[in-house]
């Protein structure tokens, strides 16, 4: 079978069976666009798989994600009778994964002189203003939320009458009920009244934490 259709096919299968998969699908397309088109599953080789694998810039932690991405979709092509075999190189042949650096604590000093520099660090901006940005670190900072999930916030998602944030969908699919403080509501409530007047391209559902062109 053609590599593109048989990775339409596994993509399709997972989110049928409630992943949501979104981070190995883009894996696994990139690595369509480093091959021959109309390319079949065994005609993909180690090397090109190698090279895809390799990048073009240090060893990082996405190495793993993007093997490990090419080995679930082999097992299922080779399950379906789509592959007979997998290209890819032996696990216990990859590099080991580097180790993350360790979380840092950041001081009220150096908080305060991160926040007096956005003005003039987005200054010239053309997407992200520094208000927006300002209001979403405070948001990180006060709510405790993922840098994900505070982008993924929708307008509908932020209740500052009840002063209580809907994360939907996070780590485990999980969604939760997030509680906002009197100071951080205040900021919010600033913000969203300056939000309301730029676009809102899809409604209620529009990014709360948008661009000057209201989208994500």
């Amino acid at each position: 079978m053609i590599l593109r259709d048989a990775i339409d096919h596994y993509v399709a299968w997972r989110r049928a069976h409630g992943a949501r998969f979104i981070t190995s699908a883009r894996a696994l397309y990139q690595f369509c666009k480093g091959v021959p088109d109309q390319v079949s599953c065994d005609a993909v080789t180690e090397t090109e798989v190698r090279r895809f694998l390799d990048g073009t810039g240090p060893l990082t932690r996405w190495r793993a994600g993007k093997y490990g991405a090419l080995a679930g979709f082999y097992r299922y092509a080779i399950s379906r009778g789509y592959a007979s075999r997998s290209p890819l190189p032996a696990a216990d042949e990859e590099p080991r994964e580097p180790e993350s650096r360790p979380p840092y604590i950041y001081s009220r000093e150096e908080l305060q002189r991160l926040f007096e520099a956005i003005d003039i660090s987005r200054k010239h901006a053309i997407r992200l203003d520094g208000d927006t940005l300002r209001t979403l670190l405070l948001t990180l900072y006060g709510a405790g939320l993922r840098t994900s999930e505070a982008l993924h916030l929708t307008t509908r998602d932020v209740d500052l009458a009840t002063t209580v944030l809907t994360v939907r969908n996070t780590k485990f699919y999980k969604s939760r009920l997030v509680p906002v403080g009197a100071q951080l509501a205040s900021a919010m409530r600033a913000y969203a009244e300056r939000r309301s007047h730029r676009p809102m391209p899809e409604g209620i559902e529009s990014a709360f934490f948008a661009n000057r062109d209201g989208t994500e």
